[in-house]
């Protein structure tokens, strides 16, 4: 959410067009079709879903730490896993991830748990004796890190993490191993625990620093790129999987066989950024986050108001000097692809129209077929057969609804 407030401070500063020809190659933005159903149960946060037989949708609650069965209406529904720790159907105390499965069974990851659960296109949660390793479920639960799915050799492909382990570091550091500027996707065969690399994407890099003070309270420096360039990943329902470049946005191949092959740079609008819209970046970056620090100062001091502790000092950010920013806005951020049950990709591009993303659906070929644009105050929650969307949408009193839309 940070990075998208960051992003959105950017976008609103003038910019030079760097290349206005490509923009006319492309089909026009529209928008997306009608909604045709919407669940009147409002939710804390749907992170995910995942469509069933009949109808019926999976919808992955992260913020309430509960897993839904609705019926095709969106009215009805029963709680698949919930919050109640300790139970035979808990969710867990961490957010958890869906994973689409063999034919129309579910596998839902939690790393609260260190377990996954194996789920019927009934809802009917089974515990899985065989799994991944416990250090892995971070990773395979998704969310910040990508969606997890299956290639056609059976192996759950999703983000390894990009800890460096052989950095040199001293014995008194409290500070964890830095990343590197790319992470895994890995192949995990769940039955025998074999794991292969099968590619390398580049990531958003943060560097944590924890020191200790003579006083032994301890001080944590974050620092971070406010407008990285990144590549982003997709595994498509035939189990290839997509690479989506951001250096010169085009998209790296790896098929069903495991041949791998590239098309051609996607037609975009890139957007020049000049050395004073740098500079006003940054100021605009240093006060948010100054901002939130004195807001997380606040906040610290009423929890231990009363106590014998005195509060931990707030994280400091540190977003490095206008000239390490690009040259040109990213053509999308982190976490921006999806791919739909026909195998295209959405890609949310940095690109907007009154305030909101254009969606670049893009085929197998590395051409652009379609540009999209969601009703305000939606994101996207999954995809259902007969080009169905299904659309996570902001409610007025807080939380979100379920929507099921039509492409067109």
């Amino acid at each position: 959410m940070q990075t998208l407030r960051l992003l959105s401070l950017a976008l609103a500063m003038p910019v030079t067009l760097a290349s206005t020809t490509f923009a006319q190659s492309l089909p026009p933005v529209r928008q997306l079709g009608r909604i045709i159903t919407k669940s009147p149960a409002v939710m804390g946060g749907i992170a995910s879903t995942r469509e069933l037989p009949h109808g019926r949708v999976l919808v992955n609650d992260t913020a309430t730490r509960r897993l839904y069965l609705f019926d095709s209406t969106l009215r009805a529904r029963m709680a698949v896993l919930d919050s109640t720790e300790g139970g035979k159907h808990s969710y867990g105390f961490s957010p958890g991830g869906v994973i689409a499965y063999r034919a129309d069974s579910t596998l839902f990851a939690s790393p609260s748990l260190a377990s996954m659960f194996l789920l019927d296109p009934d809802g009917r949660a089974t515990p899985l004796v065989l799994g991944p390793p416990p250090v892995e479920m971070l990773f395979i639960a998704g969310g910040p890190f990508g969606n997890p799915g299956f290639d056609s050799r059976g192996r759950l492909v999703y983000r390894g993490s990009a800890r460096d382990l052989t950095a040199p570091r001293s014995p008194e550091t409290r500070s964890p191993y830095p990343e590197k500027d790319s992470a895994p996707i890995l192949g995990l065969n769940l039955i025998t625990g074999k794991m292969d690399t099968i590619a390398l994407f580049r990531i958003p890099k943060e560097l944590v620093t924890i020191t200790e003070g003579p006083d032994r309270t301890f001080s944590t420096v974050v620092k971070k790129d406010p407008l990285p360039t990144v590549d982003d990943w997709a595994v498509l329902p035939n189990g290839s999987l997509a690479v989506v470049r951001g250096r010169d946005f085009h998209i790296d191949w790896i098929d069903q066989n495991g041949n791998r092959s590239s098309t051609g740079r996607i037609p975009f609008p890139w957007r020049k950024l000049t050395e004073t819209a740098k500079a006003a970046l940054m100021d605009s970056v240093r006060y948010a986050a100054d901002t939130a620090a004195a807001a997380q100062e606040i906040r610290l001091a009423e929890r231990f108001k009363g106590t014998d502790n005195e509060p931990p000092e707030p994280v400091e950010m540190d977003y490095g000097l206008p000239s390490e920013l690009p040259d040109r806005f990213p053509a999308f951020e982190t976490n921006s692809t999806h791919a739909d049950p026909d195998g295209i990709l959405w890609i949310r591009t940095t690109q907007r129209i009154s305030g909101r993303p254009v969606y670049y659906l893009v085929n197998r070929k590395g051409t652009v077929v379609d540009r999209v644009q969601l009703p305000s105050g939606r994101t996207i929650a999954g995809f259902g057969r007969n080009h169905t969307v299904y659309l996570a949408s902001a409610d007025p009193a807080g939380g979100t609804r379920l929507e099921r839309a039509r492409l067109r």
